[in-house]
């Protein structure tokens, strides 16, 4: 037999907790053991290796005294002597090639090159990066950034559907990126789905606390995450209908105070004040708002879910239909009051909007 044993001076392991210390993705909840966060796989990983090789695995520890672990590995010489330039690696494995991360960040490929959702993964872990991307490919477009700052940064500029965010990250850990994300009026919508290691009820809280919508602990399942992202999803495509079915403007009468219907009023009061002027469309709103078309665009279709121009019509045309049942003028009339040049093409996107033509509208 081969045998090695590695020793520590720590502060040991309870015999409660040696009955578990090789379960995969068991962890002492202990934080002066736990400095860094671990992902509970290291010594289940061990404990399969020695397996595999017909070895033998056993633990000494003493709680204030530190632990001794102990491996026995076989010998045996029934292998066939290989010189080593001659030795030839084969596996039945399929291979995974993935891009590099970097290329994730390349402002090229990351403006609107898919139709897909847009998730942005806030994750310092190459490991675990590679796995949400291989968990939400063909459902996701993905984008990666390995820091808090650098998340941000890239949260500001792409308007992502999804944000996958790490607690523990370089520069701005997940805590204050959630914080930050959340209290601007640019990003405030986006869903943030946490990851973390620390399963304790306090860490989730603290997480919620800070604005987290969905809280995943480490290490977790590939349909528990995509479950989560779906929930997500659906509930603010709801709201999305809600808009749709009642009518933004109506909707935002009901004194509904959340942060999407801050934006939103905000924006419809820009359009209502140029109403008429038929020159004003999405360059001009977002440069009163002081964003850029892309992010206007992104912006509006994940709070109201139309794109800019049509929000645009859309809100003129309810103004339109205000005005024909509330005041006696004619259809042209009123088509150029709310910034139509043409009555014919008011009329059908009018019938288009509400069903019915601008002659037939119900008082």
């Amino acid at each position: 037999f081969f045998q090695f044993e590695v020793c520590d001076s720590g502060p040991g392991i309870s015999e409660e907790n040696q009955l578990h210390i090789f379960d995969r993705f068991y962890q002492v909840n202990s934080t002066l053991t736990r400095p860094e966060e671990g992902t509970g796989i290291g010594l289940a990983l061990v404990k399969e290796f020695v397996k595999l090789m017909q070895g033998s695995l056993h633990l000494e520890s003493t709680v204030g005294k530190g632990s001794i672990f102990s491996i026995k590995l076989p010998i045996t010489n029934n292998s066939v002597y290989t010189e080593g330039s001659d030795l030839i690696l084969n596996s039945s494995a399929p291979k995974t090639e993935f891009p590099p991360l970097n290329s994730l960040e390349d402002k090229t490929i990351r403006k609107d090159i898919t139709n897909l959702p847009l998730a942005l993964i806030m994750e310092d872990n190459l490991d675990v990066t590679y796995y949400i991307i291989t968990c939400l490919k063909g459902k996701f477009h993905c984008v990666h950034a390995p820091n808090g700052n650098k998340g941000i940064e890239m949260a500001m500029e792409d308007i992502p559907d999804i944000i996958i965010c790490d607690v523990m990250m370089p520069e701005k850990d997940g805590f204050e990126v959630c914080e930050q994300l959340k209290t601007e009026e640019l990003t405030d919508h986006i869903p943030i789905i946490m990851l973390t290691a620390k399963a304790t009820f306090s860490d989730r809280l603290r997480g919620l606390s800070h604005g987290a919508d969905a809280y995943i602990t480490k290490p977790f399942d590939e349909m528990e995450l995509l479950t989560r992202i779906e929930q997500l999803i659906m509930l603010r495509e709801k709201i999305q209908r809600k808009y749709e079915k009642t009518g933004i403007d109506k909707l935002l009468n009901q004194n509904i105070i959340n942060a999407n219907s801050k934006f939103l009023k905000k924006t419809i009061a820009l359009i209502d004040n140029n109403i008429s002027n038929s020159e004003f469309g999405p360059e001009q709103l977002a440069f009163h708002l002081n964003l850029s078309h892309s992010q206007l665009y992104r912006k509006l279709k994940a709070t109201s879910g139309k794109s800019t121009a049509i929000f645009i019509r859309s809100i003129r045309l309810n103004q339109g239909k205000e005005i024909l049942q509330t005041t006696n003028k004619t259809i042209s009339e009123v088509a150029y009051d709310v910034g139509f040049t043409d009555p014919s093409y008011f009329s059908r996107s009018f019938k288009k909007e509400f069903g019915y033509a601008p002659s037939n509208i119900p008082y």
